[in-house]
């Protein structure tokens, strides 16, 4: 089963049956919360790329892994900020 329909029958669960308690309240939003913070993580990190490669630089592939390893979104915005104008890729990780 793929995560998204593991996921969504996860959350049709809690809807039909609602929830247990307030232990399970909290750990089930607080699964939605990390869940959508890594989704966001995920998209900047393809943006990074995508500017990168826009711009016409070779984007060898352990920096590729690198950036899209990187869960800190702080860090990515830094490296969105430095695709922009940087002069190599290994430039991102230098500041």
């Amino acid at each position: 089963m793929d995560d998204r329909r593991s996921r969504s029958s996860a959350a049709d669960i809690v809807r039909r049956h609602g929830y247990q308690s307030d232990f399970a309240r909290r750990y089930f939003n607080q699964g939605r919360a990390e869940g959508r913070a890594e989704a966001i993580a995920e998209a900047r990190a393809a943006i990074v790329l995508e500017v990168l490669e826009a711009r016409g630089l070779d984007v060898p592939p352990a920096a590729r892994d690198r950036i899209m390893a990187c869960t800190d979104l702080v860090l990515l915005r830094r490296w969105l900020r430095s695709a922009v104008t940087c002069a190599r890729v290994e430039d991102l990780f230098s500041g």
